[in-house]
């Protein structure tokens, strides 16, 4: 019976390993980046995706065949009562809307996505 209680707690740490080691670091002690909660991918051969995320003007670029997973970021303070995600899709582009003041961070195999618009103004 004693092995039985080492094995549970065993798989009880190794089960908050897992989910610790897959969360986004804390930012500013205040907000964190949980789980993905949406996946954009880009299923074409030869075109490049645009991403824009509204209302924060950011622009990103999935390359064909990527898939980028959307994190988004919940206060802890409970200040944004909506935690969804409105996605669109145009013409010419995909648009995520933020219900937030912070944009959702896009991440492509354990690297963060560029924000386009900053680096054009900049």
């Amino acid at each position: 019976m004693g092995s039985m209680w080492i094995l549970v707690l065993v798989a009880a740490f190794a089960a908050l390993y897992v989910f610790r080691s897959r969360q986004k670091p804390s930012v500013e002690g205040t907000a964190k980046f949980d789980v993905p909660i949406l996946q954009i991918a880009n299923e074409t051969d030869d075109d490049v995706l645009d991403i824009l995320i509204e209302p924060h003007l950011e622009i990103y670029e999935l390359s064909p065949g990527e898939v980028c997973d959307v994190y988004f970021l919940h206060m802890n303070d409970q200040t944004v009562p909506e935690r969804t995600l409105t996605v669109a899709q145009r013409d010419d582009c995909v648009v995520v809307y933020s219900p937030g003041v912070y944009a959702p961070e896009l991440w492509v195999d354990g690297r963060k996505l560029e924000n386009l618009w900053a680096k054009k103004t900049l």
